[in-house]
């Protein structure tokens, strides 16, 4: 039986000396075995830094880190039974595929795990290099050189050399940020059905919200080396703890409005710059003791709608716009909206939708997802 092998974070920090900022700060982190999880957030959250930690290539300044059952704080990185995959690949450009991928084997002078009594060392690292190129699609490459395969056949290089060493844990740090569009999408496919195949735990650094959604088991939201939300996909998207998670989830943005939150006899509305919108039966409770405050109130683009194109419509939910921009996508339209106050929004609507810059249209609010925010301290009201 395989040890376990999730990753723990207890308190960890990192800060570097001469600096009063913590690239991490205070970060408790439970990373189950087996679990594909994604760190994401922008630039210098410290999402590289947190993955560098359990790698090894950067210390801890406090906190306890755990790879299973082990604390491996002082463990150097050769003896913590993890294989990274960098964003620049990292191949050695005098060797070939094989001998790139074979070298971490060989510097261990180690046996591959399963290799029948009575093989040789290097008969068994072979078959163990072909076996791997075979399950990503190498083996025809196996003799050239990196300068004569394409940056998505190197990258897959990079992910073969990590996988022979059956390590328990993978660390990628941007794998595909040097992929153009076309191969990001094909490599995030080998990258899901390659965890699949091996179950092993994996930890994947991106700033690309598309990638976290798509591949990640659970999402660790990162800003400013604080974890803003450790959850699902579709729980961050439908239910983000604060105004930082809710915009960086979700593709365009969420759409935020200052408005004011009106009581109405029984009924609260959603006062806006140029619309007032009514708020469903099902949050009035959560949002009564903010009756006649400033909220942030928030909707994702998709919960816009063309009036035209919808049955049975709440007038309630109706609001009056002037089309500014119009993006075709193809497969659905992108339009820029302003309200009569002057407040731009984005929506995504069906590709049959007839409109043009400048023209006035009417759209309704899908309030059953709307979203509420106070707007000092930025956390959810529902």
């Amino acid at each position: 039986m395989t040890a376990m092998a999730g990753v723990t974070f207890e308190h960890v920090s990192k800060k570097y000396a001469g600096n009063d900022v913590y690239s991490v700060n205070d970060l408790n982190l439970d990373i189950r075995d087996k679990e594909f999880l994604v760190l994401v957030g922008p630039s210098g959250c410290g999402k590289s830094t947190a993955l560098r930690m359990i790698a090894g290539l950067e210390e801890i300044s406090s906190g306890v880190l755990r790879i299973g059952e082990r604390v491996v704080n002082n463990v150097p990185p050769k003896d913590r039974d993890i294989a990274m995959v960098f964003q620049s690949y990292a191949l050695y450009p005098h060797m070939s595929v094989f001998d790139n991928m074979a070298f971490g084997l060989r510097m261990r002078k180690a046996v591959p795990a399963g290799t029948p009594p009575g093989m040789s060392r290097e008969a068994a690292i072979k078959q163990r290099v072909e076996e791997v190129a075979d399950s990503i699609g190498l083996r025809q490459f196996l003799t050239r050189k990196p300068r004569q395969l394409s940056g998505g056949q190197r990258q897959r290089v990079a992910l073969g050399r990590a996988i022979v060493r059956n390590p328990q844990v993978f660390l990628m740090d941007e794998p595909l940020s040097n992929l153009d569009a076309k191969l990001r999408v094909q490599t995030r496919a080998t990258i899901s059905r390659l965890h699949r195949d091996l179950q092993t735990t994996m930890i994947y650094v991106t700033h690309d919200q598309v990638e976290a959604m798509t591949m990640g088991d659970r999402i660790a939201v990162m800003r400013d080396g604080i974890l803003q939300q450790l959850d699902t996909p579709q729980n961050l998207y439908d239910h983000p703890t604060n105004m930082f998670v809710a915009g960086f989830i979700g593709s365009p943005a969420m759409n935020f409005f200052t408005a004011k939150l009106e009581q109405d006899n029984q009924e609260l509305y959603i006062a806006g710059e140029g619309f007032r919108v009514k708020v469903p039966a099902q949050y009035r409770q959560a949002l009564a003791s903010s009756a006649g405050k400033e909220i942030t109130f928030g909707l994702r683009p998709e919960d816009v709608a063309d009036v035209r194109m919808e049955q049975n419509v709440d007038e309630s939910s109706v609001v009056p716009v002037t089309v500014d921009v119009v993006e075709p996508m193809g497969s659905e339209i992108y339009l820029y909206l302003l309200t009569s106050g002057n407040q731009q929004f984005v929506a995504r609507v069906d590709p049959l939708t007839q409109t043009a810059p400048g023209q006035q249209m009417q759209v309704t609010f899908d309030m059953k997802k709307m979203h509420a925010f106070d707007p000092t301290t930025q956390q959810t009201l529902l």
